[in-house]
């Protein structure tokens, strides 16, 4: 059956309620919970201002790649890639993150190890495709 409501407005929807204190949502949970958070906030501004969001890495990617990335708690505009940001771990905090533009603070990678590292990447993801499409 169908759904007769929008999921959105939709009280009853968990995943878009705020988690009770002290309880953290897995990585992934909050990136695509923050990510449908920006989504909805933009498509109601539609008359004012947009809430736009960007990618403002370390490695200096400007623009949606496919690669995770995880959004500033301050700001809500900018976000950064997990792997850039966390190359150790390469998993997003579970609590608030603040982005290098709102808290300048020194990082694991330098930003040419970053560009080389996701240059790195997109040619592995070049190479997957051209293997597909043989």
């Amino acid at each position: 059956k169908a759904l007769e409501t929008d999921p959105i407005d939709d009280p009853y929807d968990k995943d878009l309620q705020p988690p009770a204190h002290g309880i953290q949502l897995s990585p992934i949970r909050r990136k695509c919970r923050k990510l449908r958070r920006v989504v909805v906030e933009s498509a109601s501004d539609e008359d004012s201002d947009e809430k736009e969001w960007l990618i403002v890495c370390i490695c200096g990617q400007t623009e949606e790649d496919g690669e995770e990335i995880v959004q500033c708690d301050k700001c809500l505009v900018r976000w950064e890639h997990v792997d850039c940001i966390f190359p150790r771990t390469k998993e997003a905090p579970t609590g608030d993150y603040i982005c290098h533009v709102c808290q300048p603070r020194p990082t694991e990678l330098t930003p040419e190890q970053a560009r080389a590292y996701q240059k790195r990447v997109k040619k592995l993801k070049e190479k997957a495709k051209e293997l597909e499409e043989e």
